[in-house]
């Protein structure tokens, strides 16, 4: 690039540049659901030139003056979606994401839609970064006082005092975290530091002294350099993983990295950089709530190997803890039949006959031993950059909802709370049954395959019974029941179908255990007959039924996990229903 296009550069925005630029890009669920907050955050100076600086004098309880407090108060974005179905379950933790360098909360986008539906989350754009306003006074920049706006905000959200919360930060964001969990103590359950800094990156540290008096045009120059070239501009590719370009979804990542970096605050970014210091080793170690440590392969800002680090540096608090059981809540299990678990109890195999027992059923999981200890293991993710959260957030999504429950609070599982709703209310009352006739009774033949999708039948329905299935659908030669309580039908009744009973645990991903014997089923059907048809059904036949049919096609068929999806959907509108089902399959298959 010639010298008059790099002078243009710093006046004039290119199209590319003008297209990004015309709207802020805020998603409509962040949109909905943001608003500018005035939030007063303690100073640990004084500042006589700012207009926005109040000063406060306290007493303590015997009435005697304490040391005067200034307070500042600015005007932040904060998105606060709170849990839909919240009030009809049991206290649950809110979740506060914190975002790092020049980023903004519209980062975590991908990630707060996935936890809206099991918990409450709070984000919130740090000062002089996003929509949020940017103070003038050098010391709302420094660690500490990022650190108070972090816990100013949660006061100023959380219903009630004392509220539990779980950390959720990338980047620079993670160094705010363990002052946040310290200052939070046993009210904090668990931190995931997404590309966790374990040092500040050398080219940083050294501009760092700098940065304190140098002119903000001076910058600006160095940020126009970085940004020469647009899309494939050294400020995109430090952030994005080099393996993703030219695919639909890179040109998607990398124009929004292009609109954040060109929505960065300048003297924002100088001032918190200035002040930037890494968590310390005695910092990781003070940390006593689960850690749970993402980094990404091809991250060029945050080396993956920062995982480990730090991950050798935390407490044995941090590093391990009891285990929650991932299972249907005790007020769930108690709703089933008097003989759910009877036969399945009796022999792990899975019942196949044309007259198999109606009443057998998997038996009620267990929690394991309360004093049993798992290591919370580090993750790398495989091609993905600095941005994994947003190159990858199926991934990302799955990784902390397995965290999570299995961690930190198995309430905040959606398959926990979807169980514990469910225990409330009969399947067959009036409102599921006309549900249950709303939905499609046996999906189109899934291409590349041998399977249909069902919902279960009822016996002697005038539309989908044994009888109507068979007259129907002569080429179904199997089904697979693989819900948990004893059939709606009697299975003795089909004249030609095979049935095999297989129960697993509704609104729970089944296990890998449970999709290995489900696929080594399948295998010894088609090895029985080459050309059978398998109907698989669980009570609607779409979350269940899809995980496991999409399971055997990527195993055994050889498809992509979207391919998978795709062909589910095709056959069965709208597919898959629960996002946790969807991300359980990135996390076992793509990782």
């Amino acid at each position: 690039m010639s010298a008059f296009d790099l002078l243009k550069s710093f006046f004039v925005y290119s199209d590319l540049e003008k297209r990004l630029l015309e709207d802020y890009g805020d998603p409509p669920l962040i949109v909905k659901h943001s608003q500018i907050r005035k939030i007063s955050v303690p100073l640990e100076q004084t500042s006589s030139t700012s207009s926005t600086t109040t000063t406060t004098t306290t007493t303590t309880t015997n009435n005697s003056p304490v040391k005067p407090s200034t307070q500042l108060t600015l005007n932040l974005r904060v998105v606060h979606i709170r849990h839909y179905r919240g009030h009809k379950l049991p206290p649950l933790p809110l979740v506060l994401c914190l975002h790092g360098l020049g980023g903004q909360l519209n980062q975590f986008h991908d990630l707060i839609d996935h936890l809206t539906h099991f918990a409450e989350v709070v984000a919130f754009d740090l000062p002089g970064h996003g929509r949020s306003q940017a103070p003038t006074e050098w010391a709302a920049y420094t660690p500490e006082f990022l650190t108070r706006t972090a816990l100013a905000v949660l006061q100023a959200t959380a219903d009630e005092p004392g509220r539990e919360v779980v950390i959720l930060a990338h980047s620079m964001g993670c160094m705010l975290a363990t002052a946040v969990a310290r200052a939070l103590g046993i009210r904090c359950l668990g931190i995931i530091a997404i590309c966790p800094p374990v040092d500040i990156e050398p080219g940083l540290a050294a501009l760092q002294p700098k940065l304190g008096y140098m002119p903000t045009w001076m910058f600006t120059v160095f940020r126009n350099i970085d940004k020469l070239g647009g899309l494939t501009s050294p400020s995109v590719e430090r952030m994005i993983s080099p393996h993703t370009k030219g695919t639909k979804e890179s040109q998607t990542v990398r124009e929004k990295q292009l609109r954040w970096n060109l929505q960065v605050n300048a003297v924002a970014w100088m001032k918190t950089a200035y002040y930037l210091r890494a968590s310390t080793k005695e910092d990781w170690a003070k940390v006593e709530c689960p850690v749970l440590l993402i980094g990404a392969e091809d991250d060029a800002v945050t080396p993956p190997g920062n995982v480990k680090t730090i991950a050798s540096w935390l407490g044995p608090k941090a590093r391990s803890t009891m285990l929650h059981p991932a299972v249907a809540p005790k007020e769930a299990i108690e709703a089933l039949p008097m003989n759910a678990g009877k036969a399945a109890q009796e022999t792990d195999e899975p019942i196949s006959s044309s007259s198999s027992d109606a009443s057998s059923s998997s038996p009620v999981v267990t929690p394991k031993d309360d004093n049993e200890e798992e290591p919370i293991e580090p993750t790398i993710l495989h091609d993905a950059g600095h941005m994994c959260l947003v190159e990858k957030p199926e991934v990302v999504s799955g990784l902390i909802s397995d965290f999570i429950a299995k961690y930190v609070d198995v309430k905040l599982s959606l398959g926990w709370q979807l169980a514990f709703l469910a225990s409330k209310k009969d399947k067959w009352s009036l409102k599921n049954e006309n549900k249950w006739r709303q939905v499609e009774a046996v999906s189109d033949l899934i291409e590349g395959t041998h399977f249909r999708a069902m919902k279960t039948l009822r016996q002697d329905d005038a539309e989908h019974s044994p009888s109507r299935v068979e007259a129907l659908y002569p080429d179904i030669t199997d089904i697979i029941d693989i819900s948990r309580e004893t059939p709606p039908y009697d299975p003795s009744t089909f004249t030609h179908i095979v049935y095999h009973k297989f129960p697993t645990v509704s609104k729970l991903p089944p296990s890998r255990d449970e999709v290995s014997r489900y696929i080594a089923l399948v295998d010894n059907i088609l090895q029985r007959n080459p050309d059978a048809v398998i109907g698989t059904h669980c009570h609607y036949g779409f979350n269940r039924t899809g995980f496991f049919l999409c399971c055997y096609m990527i195993e055994r068929l050889g498809f992509t996990i979207k391919k998978a999806l795709l062909a589910f959907r095709n056959a069965r509108n709208p597919g898959i229903k629960h996002s946790h089902f969807i991300d359980e399959l990135y996390v076992r298959y793509e990782l």
